[in-house]
């Protein structure tokens, strides 16, 4: 059975696809390694693989050595993060 090892910030999804070529295969990939679509994954972890979905798709993200990473958080600065009242002033 074919395994993946997991990048930085790699989540189900990304390597549903990069691996399988679909995001379908999140659900087979999930109940093949007994995980949750929503579980966080971490650099290093080794995951089995279920059958690749769109064979030509997974043939490109290998052969331009892409690696998708959707799993980076944002800056926790700018009006998104600010309190109302505590961080900014009423008038």
């Amino acid at each position: 059975m074919k395994q993946a090892t997991v990048q930085a910030h790699q989540t189900l999804i990304d390597i549903a696809i990069q691996y399988c070529g679909s995001a379908e295969a999140v659900f087979a990939l999930a109940l093949l390694n007994g995980l949750s679509v929503t579980d966080a994954l971490v650099a290093g972890q080794v995951l089995f693989l279920p059958i690749e979905y769109n064979v030509a798709i997974a043939q490109i993200f290998a052969q331009e050595h892409y690696y998708p990473a959707v799993n980076i958080l944002p800056s926790q600065e700018g009006i998104d993060y600010d309190t109302i009242e505590i961080d900014l002033e009423v008038l």
